[in-house]
């Protein structure tokens, strides 16, 4: 498998799977016993509403639901981060209801038929020297988080999925996502410097403005302590301006795309 690369014009570039899906999806179609057509089942989004896990643990099937996570997990990690929040939920049900995941896949499969085309782009703006992060949290019993890192517009670095910190609160999720992504911004950041021998700015974007009142020390309450302390190392990068933290709208927060069931506007 491969990713294709189609370069219009420099120093812009785009990546997509658009060859690669095809040959997947007509093979999974034609193993299917009711012989329907990909084409004539398009979906708007890969899953519509949020489901209820049937704990059916079947051995037999296991095979098959690795099979199907592992190829749609190739495609998200590459190239199509839109369906990243169903792959990873889809994924943590592989050893609990292997059926269940070998059926839920197939909406996921019709939203990618109807959206073969789409993928990434890429573009170096001249005189381009700003790193926006974008976080976002789903606080749950397991809680899910989501970080984008864009060099101005094109996305460079995601990543979604269970947290490895479970919060006690919505605030502390959020926390620890913005914390998640800073880190990996500083990472990226660093290369971005040195391949193109710029001095980059980077920005945070959050939704959650409680998590921004522990960020900033605005909150005095024993309760939150432990998140403060934990939040320091961020703050003192905000204090010498290695970080600029800003609120963003829930409506416009990109990170969404990792943490929940988008509608079909969004």
């Amino acid at each position: 498998m491969r990713i294709e690369a189609t370069k219009f014009c420099e120093p812009l570039a785009s990546r997509s799977q658009e060859d690669v899906l095809r040959a997947i999806i007509n093979m999974y179609m034609r193993l299917r016993a009711d012989g329907y057509i990909v084409t004539q089942l398009h979906s708007d989004v890969p899953i519509k509403v949020a489901w209820e896990v049937v704990h059916v643990p079947h051995e037999g099937s296991a095979p098959e639901a690795q099979r199907v996570i592992g190829e749609l997990v190739w495609i998200t990690a590459r190239s199509r981060p839109d369906f990243a929040f169903t792959v990873s939920k889809l994924a943590s049900l592989i050893t609990k209801s292997p059926m269940q995941v070998v059926q839920l896949v197939k909406p996921v499969w019709y939203y990618l038929a109807a959206t073969m085309d789409q993928g990434l782009i890429f573009q170096n703006a001249k005189g381009e020297r700003q790193l926006n992060v974008y976080t976002d949290a789903s606080y749950s019993d397991v809680s899910f988080g989501c970080h984008l890192i864009l060099w101005g517009s094109p996305l460079l670095l995601w990543k979604a999925g269970k947290q490895p910190i479970q919060g006690a609160s919505t605030a502390e999720s959020e926390l620890v996502e913005v914390l998640e992504g800073a880190l990996a911004g500083d990472a990226v950041k660093v290369v971005l410097e040195k391949a193109l021998d710029v001095c980059a700015r980077s920005f945070s974007f959050t939704d959650s403005s409680a998590a921004l009142s522990i960020i900033a020390g605005d909150t005095g309450s024993w309760r939150t302590r432990h998140v403060r302390k934990r939040a320091f190392i961020l703050l003192s990068k905000v204090l010498t301006g290695e970080w600029m933290i800003r609120h963003l709208p829930g409506a416009d927060m990109l990170a969404d795309l990792g943490t929940k069931v988008s509608s079909v506007q969004k």
